[in-house]
């Protein structure tokens, strides 16, 4: 999407953002520009760096750069929604088949297909998706699109609340380890 936006931007040759517009998306690239200088290593600081601006700076400014109209809007806010009705569905079976990350011992986190390392990749997949789905059922759209969402909003609940933060409270705590089998244990 960045590199469309920006052989376009190339191809009008126009600058469509406001000096002000530029001097916010800036900033940050020089925040994170200084933060990557105090790397551990070059190599970590230059990959944290990409990473980053891609997030905070590249791909928001693509996404303001590329939506002209209500409808584009819309097809945004339904892909923010597949992709999070898909994450969610994948963490769901991760967390019923126990074959997501660890946690506490069992392989029970619900991670989509962010991986072990991270863990909040879903959550806020699911959780844009949710808002995104919101939008779109109380928005100006014929029924049947209002229907679609509502469902997809309510199909979002179920992982919303990470299936691997309700499982501490789910799970039977296990039984304590003594090192005197004559003592009684106490519970952990």
């Amino acid at each position: 999407m960045v590199l469309y936006c920006a052989i376009r931007l190339l191809r009008d040759r126009r600058r469509p953002l406001t000096p002000t517009a530029m001097l916010v998306m800036g900033l940050p690239v020089l925040g994170l520009s200084i933060a990557a200088m105090d790397a551990s290593s070059p190599g970590a600081g230059l990959g944290g760096l990409g990473r980053y601006l891609q997030i905070f700076v590249l791909v928001p400014a693509a996404v303001v750069l590329l939506i002209r109209d209500r409808r584009d809007f819309r097809v945004l806010a339904w892909s923010f929604v597949a992709l999070a009705v898909w994450q969610g569905a994948i963490g769901v079976k991760q967390y019923v088949t126990a074959t997501g990350a660890s946690y506490q011992g069992e392989d029970i986190r619900a991670v989509g297909t962010f991986g072990p390392t991270d863990v909040m990749g879903m959550a806020t997949v699911v959780s844009f998706g949710l808002i995104c789905a919101l939008a779109l059922a109380l928005g100006r759209n014929d029924a049947r699109q209002r229907a679609v969402a509502t469902a997809s909003a309510f199909s979002l609940l179920l992982p919303s609340p990470s299936p691997s933060a309700a499982a501490r409270g789910s799970r039977r705590p296990r039984p304590a380890r003594c090192s005197w089998p004559w003592r009684a244990c106490a519970a952990p």
